[in-house]
């Protein structure tokens, strides 16, 4: 069973979601789903709002393109609802108390005790009942049903990730294209700049590194340049070269750089144009990305 967290009165009714959809030119209903979508995924992840949110997948559930997607992504960023990739103010709505590992172990005490015909002291029968604990469906009672106690309650899911970690996955992510020293410091350079890379951060970072010739010197200039991307245009103006694969494509379309939120910004999205890892960049002081000169619509 997946983790419950609490789902606000008015969500499909909020105004900021609403100004989501006009800035995105989304449906109203479709960022009222990826914005639940969202918020399942951090109940899930459990990691102080940290979400992860596969636009591909998202897309084939919504019937829309991955562009349609990322700009209800990057709308809710603009209205401050997510800011790398984590919901925003997330533990002003939930709270530690819904999965208080002590309430729930003394709820299976109790149970165990009824089993075994054993006396229960009237205090734990009643005072240490929370209103979680009285009502059939709610967390707790969900897991009671359970009774082998040599059986795990979380799902298979959960095992597996417990098994193999997020931080493991981006480890092995990032050496696909590094060595793993280099791996290594890339993941502590960005935690030093307060900016840990997610699963999917990772993945786009491999991409920049696949259009380097020599990633580890990539990744060498990212740090010491204190980075939070590598793009292959830095890298380009600092004397490393392109990849083969990336130098031998006859007719390399012309780009240009588009601020982030604008309307061309929007034009682009919705014509199913990919931006890519937004961040700051330096030559041109603000946050954006380097889009093909022409759009396709």
């Amino acid at each position: 069973m997946s983790r419950w967290f609490r789902h606000y009165a008015g969500l499909c009714r909020d105004e900021k979601l609403v100004s989501v959809a006009i800035k995105s030119r989304q449906p109203v209903e479709r960022v009222v789903w990826i914005w639940a979508a969202i918020l399942e995924s951090a109940a899930e992840i459990d990691d102080n709002g940290r979400y992860v949110l596969d636009a591909a997948e998202v897309a084939y559930f919504l019937r829309a393109d991955e562009g349609d997607i990322l700009a209800v992504e990057v709308a809710l960023q603009a209205s401050g609802r997510v800011a790398e990739s984590a919901v925003v103010k997330w533990g002003n709505r939930q709270f530690s108390s819904d999965r208080s590992k002590e309430r729930v172990a003394a709820h299976r005490e109790r149970k165990r005790a009824e089993r075994d015909g054993a006396g229960v002291s009237e205090p734990l029968q009643n005072g240490d009942v929370t209103l979680q604990e009285r009502h059939g469906n709610s967390p707790e009672a969900e897991l009671e049903t359970d009774t082998d106690p040599t059986v795990s309650i979380e799902p298979v899911g959960a095992r597996a990730k417990a098994r193999r970690p997020e931080h493991a996955q981006i480890l092995d992510c990032l050496k696909t294209v590094l060595s793993e020293d280099r791996a290594k410091a890339v993941i502590e350079h960005r935690k030093k700049k307060k900016a840990p890379l997610s699963l999917h951060a990772a993945k786009l970072m491999v991409e920049q590194f696949r259009q380097i010739a020599e990633p580890d010197k990539a990744a060498d200039l990212m740090i010491l340049r204190g980075w939070q991307g590598c793009e292959p245009d830095w890298c380009v103006k600092a004397g490393l070269k392109l990849s083969t694969a990336c130098a031998a494509t006859p007719g390399r379309p012309e780009q240009i750089f588009v601020k982030l939120g604008t309307d061309e910004w929007f034009d682009r999205i919705a014509a199913g144009h990919k931006p890519g890892l937004c961040k700051f960049y330096p030559e041109q002081q603000a946050d954006g990305w380097y889009f093909a000169a022409q759009v396709h619509h």
